[in-house]
């Protein structure tokens, strides 16, 4: 006697869902004739006034700045790359935490090519910073934001001009510990004393 109600509850749901739903057909625009038949009628492709009448739509806005090049991978840390490591690429203001721009790809397969531009780290930004710090970082883990033990992490030597190509970024550390052409400005800090 439990299962009754049971029973009926599902037999009421599946009855319930069948009335929300409409075979294709019904859907299909081309059996409805003119786009005046349909309510409300079918949305357009571009303005009303038919500003794109003389040519082809407007391509998407151009980013304010861009940045592109390879990232490499020193040889010493290769076997240190697990198949489902994802590489981050990203681009920060001098002296910011947050990036302005970030790139994610998983499995990695060095060299990489890669390429950011305004607006990739979520947030539309209009402005052209005049300099760029570019890094990459291999996470074991495919978790951004902090590197964790175990990530391999890289930089660009020096700083880069937005609108720069053909950028190198050496991945040739692991988390926390400086690598080879580190800048001393940029290297991360030392134990307190």
């Amino acid at each position: 006697m439990r299962s009754l109600p049971l029973l009926l509850g599902c037999w009421f749901i599946a009855a319930a869902c069948g009335k929300n739903t409409a075979p294709l057909e019904e859907l299909d625009a081309s059996t409805l004739g003119a786009p005046s038949e349909m309510p409300g009628g079918l949305p357009t492709a571009g303005p009303p006034d038919g500003a794109w009448a003389a040519g082809a739509p407007p391509s998407a806005t151009t980013p304010a700045w861009s940045v592109s090049g390879t990232v490499t991978l020193a040889p010493e840390l290769a076997d240190r790359v697990p198949p489902d490591a994802v590489l981050f690429v990203f681009a920060r203001v001098p002296g910011q935490r947050v990036p302005t721009a970030v790139q994610r790809l998983p499995g990695p397969r060095f060299p990489v090519e890669f390429a950011l531009e305004a607006g990739h780290a979520g947030e539309p930004d209009d402005t052209s910073p005049a300099q760029l710090e570019v890094r990459a970082r291999v996470s074991r883990g495919g978790m951004a934001g902090p590197p964790q033990p175990g990530d391999l992490e890289g930089r660009a030597p020096g700083l880069v001009t937005p609108g720069a190509t053909g950028v190198t970024v050496t991945i040739d550390a692991a988390a926390g510990e400086p690598g080879p052409g580190a800048p001393p400005e940029l290297e991360p800090p030392g134990p307190a004393a």
